[in-house]
């Protein structure tokens, strides 16, 4: 929310403003939907941007089920929790590179997932082409991300946090609001199905659901 003295100060109106964190778990209802699209998910999965993977046993669950059928996780630096998912499972596999550089065979995956990855891309152009022309017609694109606000904030905790941080190398090189990626993702073949976005009272989390409809390239 707004800091109280936001609504005070006569540069107000032309000003972005200065925000505080509030309490509670913002995270829940945006998480909730998220994880009831992962739920549905069957056939051929691509992760893009996998990480350490960020759903530690919804993976397996839909790999032990056969409902997914295969599970290509894509990172340039893939973590643990995805390693031990390759490890268990014959039918999940890891692609370590970035999704400018992916080479699949065409309309070879039922759902591919960006989940936090949008912002990371280095070419989203690139990227979008090959992820797009790797899903079949009527296939899901899932794009969530986070778009950064300043906060203000004190204490020691901030401080931990600062130096944790330094010397880290920059991620996020854009920060697309949820319009701003849809405004992007416009150019290509996909009907929207679901979007949230961020506003006053949700987590800074934003979300779009694509099916992939035709094929123009």
């Amino acid at each position: 929310e707004r800091m109280p003295w936001c609504a005070r100060c006569r540069a107000a109106s032309a000003c972005g403003g200065a925000y505080r964190l509030v309490g509670g778990d913002r995270f829940a209802k945006a998480e909730a939907e998220v994880r009831r699209i992962l739920e549905g998910l069957t056939g051929v999965v691509l992760d893009i941007g996998c990480g350490v993977g960020r759903y530690p046993g919804l993976f397996e669950e839909l790999l032990e089920a056969g409902v997914v059928t295969r599970y290509l996780a894509l990172d340039p630096a893939p973590g643990e929790g995805v390693r031990s998912v390759a490890a268990r499972f014959p039918s999940a596999e890891i692609l370590e590179q970035g999704a400018e550089t992916l080479e699949l065979p065409l309309r070879s995956v039922d759902h591919a997932l960006l989940l936090r990855s949008h912002n990371h891309l280095d070419d989203p152009w690139e990227a979008y082409y090959r992820i797009i022309n790797a899903i079949r017609p009527g296939g899901r694109l899932l794009v969530v991300d986070n778009t950064a606000f300043a906060l203000v904030r004190e204490g020691e905790e901030v401080r931990r946090e600062v130096a944790d941080l330094d010397g880290l190398e920059p991620e996020h090189l854009r920060n697309h609001t949820g319009p701003e990626a849809a405004a992007f993702l416009a150019r290509f073949p996909l009907r929207l199905l679901q979007s949230f976005d961020v506003g006053p009272g949700t987590a800074n989390q934003w979300l779009r659901l694509y099916e992939v409809h035709h094929w123009a390239f």
